[in-house]
């Protein structure tokens, strides 16, 4: 039985959400003005306090299901590639952690009052092996939400949930912000590299994608390690 404290909460959500979208479409902005727009507040507000809103934007994110991908673009053109990671690492952990919490609040007990065959069988298996296998669901890229909010409703310990998934979005954090900020001020003219010159933004895009492949590549090594052990 639900609570009418839920049903009153996810009202709310569900009006907040309306209310967001409503505003955003009023406002006119497209998806791919987004940079362009916090690259201005970047200069209105200093980087300190533009790395706070990116933040608290990226919180707020988790609840309104705007693309996670496009915020680790906008940090890597607002901030620069190095900047861009440490914030985005914070705001993306504070985003996952945030939309765990929601989903474990409104539906965990839900799912465990009806958990029976292969869904009990996951539940327990994600309970016990929690850090390995958020971290494999994170290297493989599935969608940001579906893995915050999923893992919410099973039986992974908080804890085991944050280091899986700290440990997984490293690898495509990097390779995105990167990809970001081959349009920032940082990637302009060249660097030397091994007494040859190269292009900054070459070099950046470079690393993006060796990123990419290294979260591919490790996230299969696992897959098969971890199919080995349960044969």
């Amino acid at each position: 039985m639900i609570s009418k404290k839920k049903v009153l909460l996810g009202g709310l959500w569900i009006a907040a959400l309306g209310i967001g979208v409503s505003l955003w479409l009023r406002t006119g902005l497209a998806p791919q003005e987004v940079p362009e727009k916090f690259q201005q507040w970047l200069r209105d507000f200093g980087i300190v306090r533009a790395g706070l809103i990116y933040v608290l934007l990226f919180i707020i994110r988790s609840i309104t299901f705007f693309p996670a991908s496009l915020f680790l673009l906008v940090a890597g053109v607002s901030f620069g590639p190095w900047l861009g990671v440490l914030i985005t690492n914070v705001g993306e952990m504070a985003s996952a952690v945030t939309a765990f919490l929601v989903a474990r609040y409104f539906g965990r007990e839900w799912v465990r009052s009806r958990a029976r065959g292969v869904i009990e069988r996951w539940d327990a298996k994600i309970r016990s092996n929690g850090v390995m296998t958020v971290m494999i669901m994170r290297l493989i890229l599935l969608p940001f939400d579906v893995v915050n909010y999923g893992c919410g409703v099973t039986a992974v310990r908080l804890r085991d949930y944050a280091i899986g998934s700290f440990l997984g979005l490293q690898p495509a954090l990097i390779a995105f912000v990167l990809l970001g900020a081959t349009g920032s001020a940082d990637a302009a003219g060249s660097v030397d590299v091994l007494g040859h010159s190269i292009s900054a933004r070459l070099l950046i895009l470079l690393l993006a994608g060796v990123f990419l492949m290294i979260s591919i590549g490790v996230a299969h090594v696992l897959k098969q390690r971890e199919a080995a052990r349960g044969a």
